[in-house]
């Protein structure tokens, strides 16, 4: 994201994805790690061909019984993600809005 920020700007700003702080490619590496982490653990319980502990071959969290609740915890939480999101998407639109209307 850090190398694309700048060519994506418009699109960004059109669905209020931006922030007035510039973020460094630290941030965006701290970020994209934690989430490949979250992503590996969510998916260790689901799948037995996930090796979470390279270099063991077995996958010590494979749990097949588990799955229902990793996908419900996972569709609970993009709701939340998607409530939120268009929660900041209304407030930024108003925002402006208000902003326009003053001058």
């Amino acid at each position: 994201m850090w190398l694309i920020k700048d060519r994506f700007s418009e699109i960004f700003n059109q669905l209020a994805l931006t922030e007035q702080v510039n973020y460094t490619i630290g941030s965006h590496v701290i970020a994209g790690f934690s989430g490949w982490f979250l992503h590996v653990l969510l998916d260790s319980p689901l799948y037995p061909d996930i090796r979470p502990l390279y270099p063991l071959v077995a996958n010590p969290f494979y749990n097949p019984g588990a799955s229902r609740e990793i996908i419900k915890v996972s569709i609970c939480l993009t709701l939340i993600g998607v409530i939120i999101y268009l929660r900041h998407l209304y407030k930024t639109i108003r925002d402006v809005e208000n902003a326009n209307s003053i001058f």
